[in-house]
């Protein structure tokens, strides 16, 4: 009996997997050419399927112009320009600290935890992504703590509070 339970629990992790709209998976930007670009920011850009009623999110990189990371695909346009312009706002210090894409799992991991801690500051995401090279980028360095610019958070010997915005 715990092995049919076990080979349940397993099909549906893999089932998961796959028709998770928020697997970051690596796409041909191909595919994109006869879809209608939304909104772009900087290297994400938001397009909208109409033949499939969906919204496909990009992260582009500069050094491959034929493929692209695919952060999610939605059929809600509201989650899709939620979404969009949370890691148009969250991403960008994460992926210009690197020189070197992001590992397509690390970018997993960054964009599962700004979904669920979308109030985090990034200085806290970047801790618990296991980011911590992103600390070098002005926009986790700088902090607005009560009208008070700080070099760091650790000057400060404090950690950020999770309701506080970064600096821009």
């Amino acid at each position: 009996m715990q092995f049919f339970g076990r080979l349940v629990h397993t099909l549906n992790n893999v089932t998961n997997l796959f028709t998770n709209p928020y697997r970051v998976k690596e796409v041909s930007l191909t595919e994109y050419t006869s879809r209608k670009m939304v909104k772009q920011d900087d290297r994400i850009i938001l397009y909208e399927n109409s033949s499939a009623r969906s919204w496909d999110c990009l992260l582009i990189n500069p050094q491959n112009q034929s493929s692209a990371l695919r952060l999610f695909q939605v059929d809600s346009e509201p989650s899709a320009h939620e979404y969009f312009d949370l890691y148009a706002k969250q991403l960008r210090p994460f992926y210009e600290s690197y020189h070197d894409p992001l590992p397509l799992e690390t970018l997993q991991q960054l964009t599962d935890c700004l979904r669920s801690h979308p109030g985090w500051s990034m200085a806290h995401i970047a801790v618990e992504s296991g980011l911590l090279g992103s600390f070098r980028h002005n926009l986790i360095l700088r902090y607005d703590v009560d009208g008070v610019f700080c070099t760091t958070l650790i000057d400060m010997g404090t950690t950020p509070h999770p309701q506080a915005s970064p600096v821009e």
